[in-house]
């Protein structure tokens, strides 16, 4: 993937910047639930430098799984965005809940 982004590497919320749009990639992660995609977007965090450590969703550590509700089901029931900076991009990633989810959940 090449180097990492110049930009500091940080805590969770302190977001990479990107001067232009060509410098911003967005990334959606789609698959069934438990597939992984909120793992993959923790390994990801961490190879950039987002996070110092990878999250687990059975632990409730996840950036991306921050909700109670999340919490409990282990699972992802709306929509994360988690930027990182790599090789001079900013990258958003996104992580989708892997399940429909009605309002009453």
């Amino acid at each position: 993937m090449g180097d990492k982004a110049k930009t500091p590497a940080g805590a969770a919320g302190r977001a990479p910047t990107a001067d232009r749009p060509s410098d911003i990639r967005n990334v959606v992660l789609v698959g069934h639930s438990g597939s992984g995609k909120t793992t993959l977007v923790e390994a990801l965090a961490q190879t950039a430098g987002a996070v110092n450590r990878a999250g687990r969703v059975e632990d409730g550590g996840t950036v991306s799984d921050y909700d109670e509700i999340e919490h409990r089901q282990q699972r992802s029931v709306q929509l994360s965005l988690v930027p990182v900076g790599w090789d001079g991009y900013k990258i958003n990633l996104l992580d989708t809940p892997g399940t429909p989810t009605s309002s009453g959940s």
